[in-house]
């Protein structure tokens, strides 16, 4: 096969002159996921290299943006393309993710439904730790680090559990999940063992709280219904 730019034999799967890949397989829509999640987002070693050092040092990660520090590490924009990409991936597979069903019309409100949570986490998150006088908008950009790396991460996990045709185990998977962002939030901030404890406990009732709350308020409204 010649290549489309410089019309030279290929060898392989790269022009040896220009460096155009080719993939001679018939284009699937599975392949056309991966090349978005490829092209746009430029998967290489450098995705592993951020996804391995937000993992196990998200203080170093978070507070590299939060300082002013641009280029070297992912934004917490990027990461949550990443994110969606990964969440496009497994509902390629299946319909559902941590209890979060998507069907042909409503792919938009799945994904809105993601901010919303980021949003919800954030706030709890602000208010949790309010002493570490860290404004709104880093919290932010901490708890979309924190649910874009977990949402990574639990996309295969689920997958295989989906395929394994295991009943009930999304709500423990939610729970577990909402557990580790909570930690890994938590292990931004300089402290002891025992606050760590604490404010991890702190942050889960903060966060139940908000949850009621809405739900009341939105019911007393007349927008939702107990039944």
């Amino acid at each position: 096969m010649k290549c489309s730019i410089c019309d030279i034999e290929i060898k392989g799967n790269y022009c040896s002159n220009c460096g155009q890949h080719n993939n001679s397989h018939k284009l699937t829509f599975f392949q056309l996921i991966v090349d978005g999640f490829s092209n746009i987002l430029a998967l290489d070693g450098k995705l592993w290299n951020n996804i391995k050092t937000i993992f196990a040092n998200p203080k170093k990660y978070v507070t590299n943006y939060w300082n002013g520090f641009r280029g070297y590490f992912y934004s917490p924009f990027r990461f949550f393309m990443v994110a969606l990409l990964a969440l496009a991936i497994h509902f390629y597979f299946a319909n559902s993710f941590l209890m979060i069903e998507i069907s042909s019309n409503g792919v938009s409100k799945q994904f809105a439904l993601l901010t919303l949570f980021i949003i919800l986490i954030s706030v709890s998150s602000f208010i949790t730790y309010i002493l570490e006088k860290r404004t709104f908008a880093e919290h932010l950009v901490l708890t979309t680090y924190s649910v874009s790396l977990w949402t990574i991460i639990f996309v295969p996990i689920s997958i295989l559990l989906e395929s394994a045709d295991y009943e009930g185990f999304e709500s423990a998977l939610l729970l577990f999940f909402l557990l580790l962002i909570m930690l890994w939030n938590n292990r931004t901030f300089d402290m002891k063992l025992y606050r760590r404890i604490l404010y991890v406990f702190l942050h889960i009732s903060v966060t139940m709280l908000i949850i009621v709350g809405l739900y009341f308020s939105l019911y007393s409204l007349e927008i939702i219904n107990i039944n």
